[in-house]
């Protein structure tokens, strides 16, 4: 199940084995929402331009969102796996908000972002980011089956809102800066995101979060530890907001 072996030099810090969940934007999109010509190339570059051409596994879970543009880059990027599975998981989505919402309901220049709830018509903003941690939570309840020494792989192409807004919840400290946060209003760049790594130790589950994003128009990457806790408990505010009826 897109599983490689962890070579020996690699800085292991007792670690037993990992699980990562790259968690990655769709292409290039068109007017139509679709994936556009070059959408398509750049998606048949991705192991090139990420891997530097060397596929890391030669099979593996692709999830994507129930939209065209996320289930095509994940049908081209798995064309890089001799035994994909494509998974459908609508927990990816962008849904309820959408290009159009944000349109419609004044809530663009990353105020969809900077608001946990910028619309009376829309949920709070933190369903999205729930729903993306219940999905890494569940992929990465599978690291103990993942055989000690080796490590397991995992791809999930989503949308602009879920990415910035899971990052917002699970890195709230990182965001206190208002200019910094709407600085990062759909600057996303198309296929990246970020990549959650959970690595097994004889004591216990370490957790870091490597992201890759634009701030204030200049690509960066930094990474974090996380909480498995504060994972955990993010993964479930969604459900308890919907038996709220929130």
């Amino acid at each position: 199940m897109g599983r490689r072996r962890i070579e020996a030099g690699e800085n292991l810090d007792d670690v037993e084995a990992r699980m990562q969940v790259v968690v990655l934007r769709h292409s290039v999109k068109g007017d139509d929402g679709e994936l556009t010509d070059e959408g398509r190339r750049l998606a048949g570059e991705y192991w090139n331009d990420v891997f530097g051409g060397e596929i890391p596994s030669e099979d593996g879970r692709v999830f994507h969102s129930e939209i065209g543009r996320s289930r095509e880059t994940a049908e081209i990027i798995s064309l890089g796996l001799s035994s994909p599975t494509l998974i459908e998981d609508s927990r990816l989505s962008e849904n309820p908000y959408t290009d159009e919402a944000i349109t419609e309901y004044g809530i663009g220049d990353g105020i969809w972002l900077l608001e946990d709830q910028p619309s009376s018509e829309l949920p709070p903003t933190l369903m999205l980011a729930s729903r993306m941690a219940s999905v890494i939570m569940e992929v990465a309840g599978g690291l103990v089956n993942v055989p000690e020494g080796e490590e397991e792989l995992v791809f999930c192409v989503s949308h602009v809102p879920p990415i910035m807004l899971f990052l917002k919840y699970a890195l709230p400290d990182r965001w206190e800066n208002e200019d910094v946060l709407r600085s990062l209003g759909g600057f996303t760049k198309v296929l990246h995101g970020f990549q959650v790594l959970f690595e097994r130790k004889r004591d216990g589950v370490q957790v870091r979060l490597l992201v890759d994003v634009v701030i204030d128009g200049n690509f960066s990457s930094f990474e974090e530890e996380l909480s498995l806790d504060k994972l955990s408990e993010l993964a479930l505010l969604g459900g308890k907001m919907q038996a709220c009826g929130q």
